[in-house]
């Protein structure tokens, strides 16, 4: 088997002695609460972090009955920083409140695309765990309900720019994959000859659409663990090495923003693309006579 290219590890959650215990006594608080009548309103921490405010999304409601929309918050970097708490107990917030999804959860058989999208100095960034990656530009003040798909209403998006995000093919290598992540997040994208650029930050800032391509993995245990392959495994390789994606072309509009540093953004799904593969995974399998 091929060595593993370098995939971005995932930040360990660090847990301490009282972790046990005192998850336990929350996980018993929690249950507690049943006893109370329902107007006795208890909201957790991590609710109050991602909470939208009937008054805030009314004045969209139009544009939030049209299919594929939503509007969320989208919270500063070290909300999601796993040693933000001293204690180091409480996972990090993507753990306890994922990133929005931008597709339905309850589609069956769906992988759930979701809006992995922080503020960090100033900018809004992407988040790329694992082989995930992406793009955007910022298509200024642009009304996102206006969009058209196909992005021809867009006078101010360069013709080399409107190709690379309607036209871009993921490769179908794993290695190549690794390649053209690394190409966006270093911004060294010669070979597209761009007249100008997409980033994987851009700065914060209200009432301007930004406009990003996202494509997620959902890679195969077996893969992200690097364990052996056993015996039993040899005869379902295939169905081990499935892997769920997406590709998605979104829009968002930041339209407020808290005294906390979080932005209240409003966010529409454009385009599907088709959902890309990796087609030699078989090679990174962790058994040297496959």
């Amino acid at each position: 088997a091929l060595p593993l290219p370098p995939v971005r590890p995932i930040d360990p959650v660090p847990l301490n002695e009282f972790a046990t215990p005192l998850e336990s006594a929350k996980d018993l608080l929690t249950r507690s609460l049943e006893v109370f009548p329902p107007d006795f309103a208890v909201t957790l921490p991590e609710d109050e972090l991602v909470e939208i405010y009937p008054e805030e999304a009314q004045p969209y409601a139009d544009f939030l009955d049209r299919p594929q929309t939503g509007i969320v918050r989208i919270l500063p970097s070290i909300v999601y920083n796993p040693y933000a708490n001293p204690t180091g107990i409480a996972p990090p917030l993507p753990v306890r409140v994922p990133f929005t999804p931008l597709v339905d959860p309850e589609t069956e058989g769906k992988f759930v695309d979701r809006l992995a999208l922080q503020v960090s100095n100033g900018n809004f960034q992407l988040v790329f765990p694992g082989i995930n990656y992406g793009f955007m530009t910022d298509l200024g003040d642009v009304a996102i309900e206006d969009l058209d798909p196909a992005l021809t209403n867009v006078p101010a998006l360069p013709p080399d720019l409107l190709d690379l995000f309607l036209n871009y093919q993921p490769p179908q290598e794993f290695a190549a994959i690794q390649e053209d992540r690394q190409r966006f997040i270093a911004n060294k994208l010669d070979e597209f000859d761009l007249s100008d650029r997409v980033a994987v930050q851009l700065p914060a800032q209200l009432n301007r659409t930004y406009l990003a391509r996202s494509i997620q993995f959902d890679l195969p245990e077996l893969i992200v663990t690097g364990r052996p392959l056993t015996p039993p495994e040899r005869r379902i390789l295939a169905l081990l090495l499935e892997t769920p994606s997406s590709d998605l072309l979104v829009a968002f509009r930041p339209i407020a923003r808290r005294s906390d540093g979080s932005y209240l953004v409003l966010w529409r799904v454009l385009q599907e693309f088709p959902d890309p593969e990796i087609l030699d995974l078989f090679k990174y399998v962790n058994a040297p006579d496959l």
